[in-house]
């Protein structure tokens, strides 16, 4: 699960590396400075929302186009073409459920170095929560809306009448099941997407009961969401289910691959549990998995990409599992990690090697100069000696050397909550950062939380 955060002025990449994954980004759009050294008075904006904001993104063409999106909580959406002093509710142009059908995002194609759009392509993801027999919450929209042209024109979802054949098709009107990620758009094209399906067979069983009918499938579209590839199908069933996907750093003789964590055996898809598994893999695709996929790394269970760096969570006793004869989990450990770094796109791995003799549960990476290989500090989740300090949200912050293999101890027992760090840098000073500390002792006081 992968969640991003938009917010103008600002420059920040962290990733925490779990079981579920989560990213955070935060990028800063450049712009020329006046000719005289004053700044528009800052005004309240008017928006008439009528309930609180969920997300804002603020587009900005590289051609000087821009507008700004808010999604409210009950899955309104609002633009601005006026910096935010007025907003005007996009809904009533969305066909389909007469317009109240909620909107979970705005997905566009962002260019974290410049802080620009590479396009104006974007993608208004709808999302109906319904919950299933067993108890989850799901997507179960079939609309979704998009516009090549940053929401002058809507191009309509697939199905509806005179719809047209410019329309947007949902992967679930054919395949049903429930879209379980936001769309991903190809950081190069912005015509082709990805999109990760629970199938059909989750709406009645989940996937430790259903014997592995229950899985994830990854779809592809090369034409803007008009039709869509079962990727899972076109591997042949080399992959039984995809766990986690995203677009490979791209090359200069070819289009991006595909990088994804997955399950090869039905078997072990089936058996698997929560948590770190021996059977997740990290691999590539160059064709969209029509040929052999490569395997990057056995028990490569999460993965993030950030600034052509490639960041791997690999299950730390891995190989000594696969020796085994008899491969039975319950004889290893299973639950501690080790990151595994890739400063070339994913050519070559090196794991990261920290100064204390801990075992790892999880990271949060962050990445604030695009223009250095590797991460600047990483922050280590710890299974630590002591039981009070290993229950408590505190974790180590390590700063990378120029390799991104070793790693020093810059502070100890910072706030570390689910993979969120309280840890920030200064944007314009550079080398100056605030972090919040527990003190010692701290974490044996819940209060002092």
């Amino acid at each position: 699960d992968i969640e991003r955060h938009a917010m103008t002025r600002t420059m920040q990449h962290a990733v925490a590396l779990f079981a579920a994954l989560a990213l955070a980004s935060v990028w800063h759009a450049d712009a020329k400075c006046a000719t005289t050294q004053t700044f528009k008075q800052l005004q309240p904006s008017q928006t008439g929302l009528g309930t609180d904001p969920f997300e804002v993104e603020w587009i900005a063409t590289q051609n000087g186009k821009s507008k700004l999106f808010v999604v409210t909580e009950a899955g309104k959406v609002y633009s601005s073409n006026n910096e935010g002093a007025s907003f005007t509710l996009i809904n009533p142009n969305l066909r389909g459920a007469d317009g109240d059908l909620p909107v979970l995002r705005v997905i566009y194609q962002p260019d974290y170095k410049s802080g620009h759009a590479k396009s104006e392509y974007i993608i208004l993801q709808g999302c109906l929560a319904e919950v299933d027999t067993n108890g989850f919450e799901r997507c179960t929209s079939k609309y979704h809306w998009a516009s090549k042209d940053l929401g002058e024109t809507w191009i309509q979802p697939c199905g509806l009448e005179d719809s047209g054949a410019d329309c947007f098709k949902s992967p679930t009107t054919e395949a049903g099941g429930s879209i379980e990620t936001t769309f991903r758009m190809d950081p190069s094209d912005p015509e082709r997407l990805l999109v990760k399906l629970s199938r059909k067979a989750c709406e009645d069983r989940d996937w430790m009961t259903s014997d592995g009918a229950c899985g994830h499938d990854l779809y592809y579209s090369g034409d803007f969401g008009k039709s869509w590839i079962n990727l899972t199908e076109r591997s042949k069933h080399r992959i039984a289910s995809f766990v986690d996907f995203d677009w490979a750093p791209s090359q200069a003789d070819q289009k991006p691959g595909i990088m994804a964590t997955v399950y090869e055996d039905l078997d072990h898809f089936a058996s698997g549990g929560y948590g770190w598994d021996y059977n997740v893999h990290f691999v590539y695709s160059k064709d969209l998995f029509a040929s052999p996929h490569e395997k990057l790394m056995k028990c490569g269970n999460a993965f993030e990409i950030l600034n052509k760096d490639v960041y791997v969570a690999k299950v730390a006793d891995c190989e000594e599992y696969h020796a085994s004869a008899d491969k039975d989990p319950s004889k290893f450990t299973g639950s501690q990690v080790s990151l595994q770094v890739s400063t070339d796109g994913g050519r070559k791995f090196n794991q990261a090697c920290f100064p204390v003799s801990m075992d790892q549960n999880g990271y949060t990476i962050f990445d604030w100069n695009e223009d250095v290989a590797g991460p600047d500090f990483v922050v280590v989740d710890h299974d630590e000696e002591d039981e009070i300090e290993r229950a408590a949200p505190i974790g180590n912050i390590y700063s990378s050397d120029a390799s991104g293999q070793l790693y020093s101890l810059s502070m100890r027992r910072t706030i570390y909550l689910g993979g969120a760090v309280d840890f920030i840098n200064v944007e314009g000073i550079p080398g100056v950062y605030f972090a919040n500390q527990v003190a010692a002792g701290g974490g044996a006081d819940p209060a002092a939380f």
